[in-house]
Formats: C-alpha cells, sequence, structure tokens
C-alpha cells in the first residue's frame, strides 16, 4: 500500500534519493514506494521520516510565503537472512557505499535542486551537523526477519507554501 507524503517537495527529495541509491554498483533493488512486501534483496526502501517546519523569512517567486522544512529521508536496507556470512558481506558493502553516493549527489546538484542544505534538526541555524546517521539493526518487513541498516539523511527544503490562498 502506497501513501505519498502530501508535500510535493518532500516527493521530490524523496525521488532524488532514490534514484541516486538506485545507481549503486551493488544491485540492490530500490522500491519506488513503502511495499507491502520485499521480494528482491538486497532491498533499499526510502521514506519521509520526522520533520520540522518552520516559516521562512520571505517569499518565493509568486509572492507566497516560504516554507523551510527540515526532514529526515529514512533509508532501509534489508538483507535477506539465508547465509549469514554472506549477507553480512553484502550489508556492509551496501552500507559503506550509501553515504559516499548520498553526499556525492548532495555536493553535485543537491539532489538535482531539491535540497537547500544538510541540517540536523537537533542543532540550531543552519549547521550541517551530523546529517548522515546510520545504524545496523534487526528489521522484520511481514513475516521476514532481515538484516538491517537504517540510515537518516537530514535535509532541509525551502519551498513556497503550495496550500497558501
Amino acid at each position: 500500500m502506497t501513501v505519498a507524503a502530501a508535500n510535493p517537495g518532500i516527493q521530490q527529495v524523496l525521488q532524488s534519493v532514490r534514484t541516486t541509491l538506485g545507481q549503486m554498483p551493488v544491485g540492490a533493488r530500490v522500491y519506488a514506494d513503502v511495499p507491502d512486501s520485499i521480494n528482491e534483496f538486497p532491498a533499499i526502501i526510502v521514506w519521509a521520516g520526522d520533520r520540522i517546519a518552520r516559516l521562512g523569512s520571505s517569499s518565493g517567486a509568486r509572492g507566497k510565503p516560504m516554507l523551510w522544512l527540515n526532514l529526515d529521508v529514512m533509508i532501509d536496507l534489508h538483507v535477506a537472512r539465508k547465509d549469514l556470512p554472506h549477507d553480512l558481506d553484502t550489508a556492509y558493502r551496501v552500507a559503506d557505499l550509501m553515504p559516499n553516493v548520498l553526499l556525492t549527489k548532495f555536493s553535485q546538484d543537491r539532489f538535482d535542486g531539491t535540497v537547500v542544505n544538510l541540517t540536523d534538526p537537533r542543532v540550531t541555524g543552519h549547521t550541517s551537523a551530523n546529517p548522515y546517521e546510520a545504524r545496523f539493526t534487526s528489521f522484520q518487513w511481514g513475516n521476514q526477519i532481515t538484516i538491517g541498516y537504517q540510515s537518516v539523511l537530514s535535509v532541509a527544503i525551502e519551498e513556497e507554501l503550495y496550500l497558501y490562498g
């Protein structure tokens, strides 16, 4: 079942992150949306996590107020547990590549121009301290237990308030 975030800016960031991760040379399946079940491994699922919003200090091109949004982009890597040494090796190879490709993409074009800055909402101002955090864990998707690696990429986006009169 797919439940899209209503905010178009969030959707653009998620799509850019998915596309970026899909280009890694490790053969991981990057799902376009949050799936009901996972059929291919390793699998990557990207979804919108916590967010902090505030009103910007200026107006956009159409004269509407600006929304500044700190967003945690959640990236879940699932590796099937069949042959533990091989599966851990796969998880480590993918996990080692993810921060490199993500931070490279940000430095090249700010995720297709959708991200203003990398951020950590626990830090005041526009500081980019700890914009990428990750940890290994155990996931369960449906009835299947997988080796999990959850990453959080904290970004800031700015856009006009799209529902503003």
